[in-house]
């Protein structure tokens, strides 16, 4: 099982992030999962990806901790940020490979990616804003 963190720009509904998973990754809409909060629930068989919504404050909306619960699925995390942000038409933050906790890189709807920092005061209360 691996997984990965996106913060996405804009407010979209639980329907729109599994329907944007379903066309990324190219698996049925059926075997993705997208919820607010950890599932209560033990989650039906055959579930491909998780992913669990919170809202933030900023200049974001929605942070995404999405599970991939399929050997199969073992992606470039770069690449499937780029394909969500073009599909959502939103800008996305990906945590980058960096020491700086600070340190993000922002994927745009063109595919640009681009490193960014987050403002440190208001990211310790949970809050994205860019520098």
């Amino acid at each position: 099982m691996s997984g990965f963190d996106l913060i996405v720009k804009k407010m979209v509904s639980l329907s729109e992030v599994r329907e944007s998973l379903s066309i990324v990754f190219g698996v049925p809409e059926n075997f993705v999962v997208s919820i607010n909060g950890y599932p209560e629930e033990t989650l039906p068989s055959g579930i491909k990806i998780l992913s669990i919504s919170t809202e933030v404050a900023g200049d974001f909306q929605i942070h995404l901790s999405v599970e991939l619960l399929a050997p199969e699925l073992n992606p470039d995390f770069s690449l499937i940020a780029a394909n969500f942000s073009r599909v959502l038409n939103s800008e996305c933050l990906l945590p980058d490979s960096s020491d700086n906790p600070y340190s993000m890189t922002l994927v745009s709807p063109d595919s640009s990616i681009r490193r960014v920092y987050l403002r440190a005061d208001d990211l310790d209360n949970e809050t994205y804003r860019l520098i």
